[in-house]
């Protein structure tokens, strides 16, 4: 955790080594850590919520639910650079460099974020969150092949366990269905992606969590609309969806709301710790939602998803 961001191609490793005790106690630390639970919180919250709404409020409209946190996100960092000067745009950054190098993040990030969200109308969540133990597996290849990680032989084994532990956990799911876990798979391939352009870009740049909020969420919004349009207008417009917006309105705000930390926080996770610890850290947060799940939802976990 010396730098500020990812500048080499082996900072992941370098952030969390720390020379001695003393680093656990540091400024730079704390910080991270209050990111990086602020995150599994707010996270968790935001999934609970979306799969309600999806589910239980027959809002059959995933890809325009996504959107919402994207939108709120780009209104509100525009408003606190614009409106309330809380940092200054970047000089470095115009039209043809957003263009080129973060439009194609926004796409990666839409595209995950999409095929993310309509497995929650195939799949319980305790299975998803068990799919996401994946997520470390592609993350760790991802960031192998952009030079961002080097793969020592213990982190080689420790997530060919977690591969082995999530294909048990996927003969033993009851509600099984192969399009929903393709999905889910495809999702985790195109999240990897976007958190390994995600950290190139941070470290290049070295952008803050509003900077980075401010340029990228915009990119994925464009994109998520382009999905909307394409996908769900026309059935949104033929069964009234907005009807039920209408009717629970603070849900779709919570929603929105949640989407905008969450946008904030993972973006603060990736620029003082890695887009590997991001994934990691998920972990725990999935563990939890699996418990989480069968309280609220209902679902059914096997003894062996449990092992």
């Amino acid at each position: 955790m010396a730098d500020a961001g990812p500048s080499s191609g082996h900072g992941d490793q370098r952030k969390f080594r720390g020379r001695g005790i003393s680093t656990y106690f540091s400024p730079k630390f704390f910080i991270a850590s209050l990111f990086c639970l602020s995150w599994m919180c707010v996270s968790s919250a935001l999934i609970m919520l979306n799969k309600w709404i999806l589910s239980e409020e027959g809002f059959d409209y995933p890809i325009l639910l996504a959107s919402l946190g994207m939108l709120f996100s780009s209104i509100v960092s525009a408003v606190l650079i614009h409106g309330f000067h809380a940092e200054k745009p970047r000089e470095d950054i115009d039209i043809e460099f957003w263009t080129t190098k973060i439009l194609p993040i926004g796409l990666f990030s839409a595209l995950c974020m999409a095929t993310g969200n309509i497995p929650y109308m195939y799949l319980s969540v305790s299975y998803i969150q068990i799919l996401k133990a994946l997520s470390p597996v592609f993350t760790l290849i991802v960031l192998s092949l952009f030079g961002l990680e080097k793969p020592t032989l213990r982190l080689v084994f420790a997530v060919l366990i977690i591969a082995v532990g999530t294909g048990v956990a996927a003969v033993g799911e009851i509600q099984f269905s192969w399009f929903g876990t393709i999905l889910m798979i495809v999702s985790e391939i195109l999240e990897a992606m976007k958190l390994a352009l995600m950290q190139q870009l941070l470290g290049s740049k070295q952008l803050s969590s509003l900077h980075g909020t401010y340029y990228l969420c915009p990119a994925t919004f464009l994109w998520l609309t382009v999905g909307v349009c394409f996908m769900e207008m026309h059935r949104f417009i033929g069964n009234d969806g907005i009807s039920l917006m209408v009717l629970k309105p603070h849900m779709y705000l919570l929603a929105a709301s949640l989407g905008v930390g969450v946008n904030y926080l993972s973006v603060g996770v990736i620029k003082n710790a890695s887009s590997l610890w991001l994934k990691v850290l998920g972990q725990v947060k999935n563990a939890a939602l699996v418990y989480g799940s069968t309280i609220i939802f209902g679902n059914i976990v096997t003894a062996a998803q449990y092992l």
